[in-house]
């Protein structure tokens, strides 16, 4: 029997998801899968080549945006009629009305770009995937509160390489039971015969070298240290062609590039094509191909040039270790211009290293394995729905109060020994939360029937075949209730909620304050437990609303089998209050986190020697400040001792000063803004740094060396020519762990500041010969 299968994606133009979708229903067998694929917004005024003519007959296409304009009257109609304002902001009438009807197997969320809700909760499917394409550790554009919003919704994560599905759960622990690893796939045979067409590039000039790099313009490709690299391949008197294919739909970046071409003599090496229907025979007929992204899960390119046969030179992102074994398939660089020309350098010149990658990666291709796979997971029988045994009702599971401390402790350790714990909240746990409870099922208002059908239109409940006929009843009295002016919410959706927690063998209410004690109360549980938290007599007359809270407890106890006080003196006291209560009542203290409190309270000796650094520079993400961040939070951790003075301002100011400041560092680390002067705060650091991801030769190195300071800066630019390894500073690499590692060095390493101190003494810079330099270029 066919399964049914729907795909849901923003966009359908040419993109490394885009293509590993297209070839993934390629390769989709339509006598096992009935396959929808529906796209929202695929605006044709956007820059891009349209992937949906490319799509074999079987695959039943819902292009949203054009159905959208196509029905733009019969939508309009429907949309009033049968959806609510708030359904119409968030997704096209057109979504809606696709799969209203239908109900799939396995519904696919494709991408990490936008967030997964449609599929979550408008879509009925027996099982629901997020298809993620990127590595959402590292990911800035990743909103995550909003991504795992409906996590308890989704069944499985896709991740398209083992790195990214690593440091994906290392950060969300949560998701680690639902990640799996689907390989990206590439058409073998299409795109080996789309690269024998003939091209007529005249930019290629015969005897020169072609690189070629296959990506849209977007600042995480980082075109602008790929210049950089080839501005010291030039300085190396080394002559290439340097295509670059992709959408260029990024016009300011786009017009920095060429500016910076032009700056560098690059002009006519340095070439974007744009986008190109098939850039096979490019790949094919480029001498390397390289991928230099700040961050790529698992890279298409890498995989079609090695079906090509053509080398790969690309920066150790997650994917990419993943898909090159260095010098032997493919060459690993670090994320710094320097490295970079000298890798592209070395493939460019060693004939004897050239050949044996190509050899490595001949007949490559590894679809069947990764269409197993996929399919003995979609074609797997379905699990066995889990028993609804414990479930705790916590109000609001994000409020960071005492009692809620206690009892997610007490939750965990109910789970390592084997118990399954639901909790019912009204509030969506942050990420914070599940990492905290990584194994909890999270239930909220979906779980309520009649809360779902509250939010929806009279008309389209009416019309829903997979309705009742008894929910169709409780709508119609809903709308007739809310027309004479009843309070639907609180006389339909509250009550129901009796019959959820009625669901579950015992329910345990973590507060005495909780607005759904009388919920448990009357509901058909095994059994019933209430916690309090606190010296309730006292409590009780605390104030007017605790006071009404609490006006009705002794009837509403009277139908929980156990009441959990803190200690024999509050359960006296409560039970000279209700008598009645008394046998129902236990003491019983929190649980406390034991190892963990004695690891916290364990600290290290300190380490090092307190130093003060300095940096100058614009506040942006390109100087490296999120990466001082990190590295200092572990420094932090592990007790070290420093201070360190931020100069500068830009755009991101506020956005940096905001994450230190609520460091546990932040007294560590000041930020003072532009200044006028700030060759006094340079005189009096010990170590001026600067981190950066690019530069070119930056004056403030040379100021802090003239002010007798030694320097700590990545070897990005040229760099190299001023910061000397044992005689002035620290020259390190362009990556997080080796920042990290260079700032702990220096703390154990305080002698070397003095001796550097020593050596600046006799540091000079000189002028005269810049200016006779000058003279001769200006007057010859």
């Amino acid at each position: 029997m066919k399964q049914s299968l729907l795909f849901v994606i923003t966009q359908f133009f040419k993109g490394g998801a885009e293509v590993s979708l297209l070839n993934l229903l390629k390769q989709l067998n339509p006598c096992f899968y009935d396959i929808d694929l529906m796209i929202i917004n695929q605006d044709t005024s956007i820059s891009g080549v349209s992937l949906i003519p490319f799509l074999p007959d079987h695959i039943h296409v819902m292009d949203v945006f054009f159905d959208e304009k196509k029905h733009s009257i019969k939508n309009r109609i429907k949309g009033k009629l049968l959806y609510t304002d708030i359904d119409k902001e968030t997704m096209p009438v057109a979504a809606y009305e696709f799969v209203r009807k239908k109900e799939y197997d396995w519904a696919f969320h494709i991408g990490e770009w936008s967030n997964p809700n449609f599929v979550a909760d408008r879509v009925r499917a027996k099982r629901k995937v997020c298809w993620i394409h990127s590595d959402i550790s590292v990911a800035p554009y990743f909103n995550e509160e909003e991504y795992f919003k409906n996590h308890d919704q989704i069944d499985k994560y896709f991740f398209v390489s083992e790195h990214s599905l690593a440091s994906s759960v290392e950060k969300y622990p949560f998701i680690q039971k639902k990640a799996e690893v689907i390989f990206n796939i590439c058409d073998v045979d299409g795109i080996k015969k789309k690269a024998e067409e003939t091209i007529d590039e005249p930019s290629i000039i015969p005897g020169v070298p072609v690189v070629l790099t296959c990506a849209n313009i977007r600042t995480e490709k980082n075109h602008m240290r790929q210049l950089e690299a080839m501005r010291i391949l030039k300085e190396h008197g080394k002559d290439f062609i340097w295509l670059n294919i992709g959408s260029t739909a990024n016009t300011q970046l786009v017009n920095e590039l060429k500016l910076k071409a032009k700056a560098y003599g690059l002009a006519d090496r340095f070439l974007l094509l744009g986008s190109r229907d098939n850039p096979y025979p490019y790949i094919k007929r480029a001498d390397v191909v390289t991928v230099l992204s700040d961050f790529e899960s698992w890279s298409m390119v890498i995989t079609e040039a090695k079906i090509l046969g053509t080398p790969v030179v690309a920066t150790k992102t997650s994917g990419a270790t993943e898909q090159i074994e260095n010098m032997k398939t493919g060459i690993l660089t670090e994320f710094n211009a320097v490295d970079i020309a000298e890798k592209l350098e070395q493939i460019l010149t060693d004939p004897k290293l050239y050949q044996s990658i190509k050899k490595n990666i001949q007949s490559f291709d590894n679809t069947d394995e990764i269409i197993q796979k996929l399919d003995n997971i979609l074609r797997a029988p379905d699990k066995t729905e889990q028993t609804k045994g414990l479930l705790y009702i916590i109000d609001d599971i994000n409020y960071p109060g005492g009692a809620h401390v206690a009892t997610k402790n007490l939750i965990n350790e109910l789970e390592k020994e084997g118990k399954q714990v639901t909790v019912f909240s009204t509030s969506k746990p942050s990420i914070r939360i599940r990492n905290q409870m990584p194994d909890v099922r999270f239930i909220s208002w979906e779980s309520n029937a009649n809360n779902q059908l509250y939010w929806r239109r009279c008309l389209e409940c009416l019309i829903d075949k997979n309705l009742s006929r008894e929910a169709k009843k409780i709508k119609i009295r809903m709308t007739l209730h809310s027309k004479t002016g009843g309070n639907v919410f609180n006389e339909y959706v509250i009550p129901a909620f009796t019959n959820v927690f009625s669901e579950y063998d015992v329910v345990c209410v973590m507060s005495e304050s909780s607005a759904w004690r009388e919920k448990v109360a009357v509901s058909s549980a095994k059994r019933k437990v209430q916690y309090i938290h606190t010296d309730y007599t006292a409590w009780k007359q605390l104030s007017d609303w605790t006071k009404a809270t609490t006006e009705d407890d002794e009837r509403i106890y009277q139908n929980f089998d156990r009441i959990v006080l803190l200690s024999n003196a509050i359960k006296d006291r409560f039970c000279a209050l209700y008598p009645s209560l008394a046998d129902k009542t236990v003491v019983n203290q929190n649980v406390m986190p034991i190892s963990e409190i004695m690891k916290k309270a364990t600290l290290p000796e300190p380490k090092g020697e307190f130093v003060r650094f300095v940096t100058v520079g614009r506040i942006d993400r390109y100087k490296g400040y999120d990466r001082i961040y990190n590295a200092l939070k572990k420094l932090k951790e592990e007790n070290y001792q420093f201070h360190w003075t931020i100069i500068g301002s830009g755009d991101e100011l506020d956005h940096y000063k905001q994450m230190f400041a609520q460091s546990a560092f932040s007294k560590d680390v000041d930020f003072l803004g532009a200044l006028d002067n700030p060759f006094i705060e340079i005189k009096k650091a010990d170590v001026f740094t600067l981190l950066s991801r690019y530069e070119g030769l930056p004056n403030t190195i040379y100021e802090a060396l003239i002010l007798g300071v030694p320097v700590l800066a990545t070897n990005v630019g040229g760099i190299s020519s001023q910061v000397k390894p044992g005689e002035n500073g620290w020259l390190i690499q362009d990556d997080e762990m080796s920042i990290y590692e260079g700032i702990k060095y220096i703390l154990e390493n305080a002698d070397e500041i003095r001796k550097f101190k020593k050596n600046l003494e006799h540091f000079e810079y000189n002028n005269t010969d810049v200016i006779n330099i000058t003279k001769e270029i200006l007057f010859g």
